[in-house]
């Protein structure tokens, strides 16, 4: 479609794949002949939704895994491992 002259926000209406938000950046950049850098807002405004989505899933895993790693290693002060980690005796 595009490539026949017809607008870039139309063909990516009739795909149904982009948000309604993107379509419309797309128009208004394409109107105020600055489609290029209404695309990079884009581009930033979900750059930025990601590292969010990123930040928040970190932050809950953080706690969960310095539990794994801490039932994991032996504790060294009695020579046993924590409860609920099976170890092999010494053997003399």
């Amino acid at each position: 479609d595009v490539s026949v002259g017809h607008q870039l926000q139309l063909a990516m209406q009739q795909t149904e794949v982009f948000p309604n938000m993107v379509i419309q950046m797309a128009a208004i950049g394409e109107e105020a002949g600055s489609l290029d850098a209404m695309l990079v807002k884009v581009a930033e405004a979900y750059e930025e939704e990601v590292n969010n989505a990123v930040d928040a899933l970190s932050s809950l895993l953080e706690p969960l895994i310095i539990v794994m790693i801490d039932a994991a290693i032996p504790d060294r002060d009695n020579g046993r491992c924590r409860p609920g980690v099976r170890h092999r005796p010494r053997s003399e």
